[in-house]
């Protein structure tokens, strides 16, 4: 596990002499790396997500996870509450969009599929 300044402590373990730390899960910064590689390649293949049905909506949700990931490693450093409550806005909004785009693409709730 990682310490990030903070406003208290998390877990067993104690921080550094001296400071008070909040930690921040070392899978919270992998979870965004592997994000952000992912949104690599999804800019790469651009093209071949614009071949999906509403394929804007799918995009639009999965920036939204990646800036989610953002603000879970942001919360651990600055800011926690604030940037607690924007990644849960945003996941609730990544959420919202991806069940509209389930809705929508052939073969979804009420619709025949192809």
């Amino acid at each position: 596990m990682l310490w990030a300044a903070g406003a208290g402590v998390r877990g067993a373990s104690q921080p550094p002499a001296g400071r008070r730390f909040e930690m921040m899960q070392s899978n919270e910064l992998v979870t965004l790396i592997l994000g952000l590689g992912a949104l690599g390649l999804m800019l790469a293949r651009r093209s071949g997500l614009r071949e999906l049905p509403s394929s804007r909506l799918l995009v639009h949700a999965f920036y939204l996870n990646v800036t989610t990931w953002a603000f879970t490693v942001l919360e651990g450093f600055v800011w926690g509450d604030l940037f607690n409550l924007l990644e849960h806005g945003a996941s609730t909004l990544s959420a919202a969009l991806l069940a509209v785009w389930c809705f929508r693409i052939p073969g979804g709730p009420g619709r025949p599929p192809r």
